[in-house]
């Protein structure tokens, strides 16, 4: 019998490198005026979890508090091509052959478990009070939901972006390779 123990993350993960089939298309990030360094930090990590091409960050006006974000991503401050930028520049950062789809509960919303993604994929999020603009909305071809079992109906924004990327990995085909 095989004894289980709890092992190192980077030691568990070394024999076990996952890679993009389609390496060109991978998944772009829009962050609409997030408040908190926190937030940002886990926005980065979870796009670093999943090898995001690009976080972008919308400004907010607010002074960016680098170490609070560095504290939270760990290493994917320094190994996730990310920016922050207004939203007038946006689009000169942006893919044209990508999908643009919000992460947000709109009129028109599809629930999660019903979006076929495609592969090249920019996932908008919203602040985490007011939601994502009306102006940065319009920017989208599709917006989606994730469902929720309980009473609480609402969910961290770093949180919602970690269900969706994950979902949008298990679709798009991305596989173990050695």
């Amino acid at each position: 019998m095989v004894e289980k123990k709890v092992i190192k993350a980077n030691e568990f993960f070394k024999d076990r490198l996952y890679h993009s089939i389609n390496k060109k298309a991978k998944p772009i990030i829009v962050a609409d005026s997030i408040k908190t360094p926190e937030n940002m930090g886990m926005i980065l990590r979870v796009a670093g979890n999943v090898g995001c091409g690009r976080v972008l960050f919308i400004d907010n006006g607010q002074p960016v508090r680098h170490k609070k974000i560095k504290k939270t991503a760990q290493t994917s401050y320094d190994k996730i091509d990310w920016m922050i930028c207004s939203q007038e520049d946006l689009l000169s950062h942006l893919p044209k052959d990508y999908h643009r789809i919000a992460i947000e509960t709109t009129t028109t919303a599809n629930s999660l478990y019903e979006t076929k993604f495609p592969v090249g994929c920019i996932f908008f999020l919203g602040n985490e009070a007011h939601g994502l603009s009306e102006s940065l909305l319009k920017l989208c071809t599709s917006s989606l939901y994730i469902p929720m079992l309980g009473n609480t109906v609402s969910m961290n924004v770093s949180h919602a972006l970690a269900v969706v990327l994950f979902e949008w990995v298990r679709q798009t085909g991305w596989n173990k390779t050695s």
